[in-house]
């Protein structure tokens, strides 16, 4: 979710199932966003691009759909 203040990720059923958490950043704090590179390891995500969202210094991945259009509004949302 992306509201005018900060980005909030909220994991499926599987992930929260599995361990997964809320996570949130406000726009002031993020530094870089963007599409990360392919990896190889097949229990990260990594087989596949993922969001990747700096904030405070710290690099996050996201498995998400339509991952560039989400990094682009968060661009376009943060430098408003």
């Amino acid at each position: 979710m992306l509201t005018n203040l900060r980005v909030v990720f909220y994991p499926h059923k599987f992930d929260g199932a599995t361990g997964g958490k809320p996570w949130e950043c406000t726009l002031t704090s993020v530094s870089r966003v963007g599409m990360s590179a392919r990896g190889m390891n097949p229990f990260n995500g990594s087989m596949r691009r993922r969001l990747q969202i700096e904030c405070d210094g710290v690099m996050e991945y996201f498995v998400v759909k339509n991952g560039a259009a989400i990094a682009a509004a968060i661009e376009q949302t943060a430098s408003a």
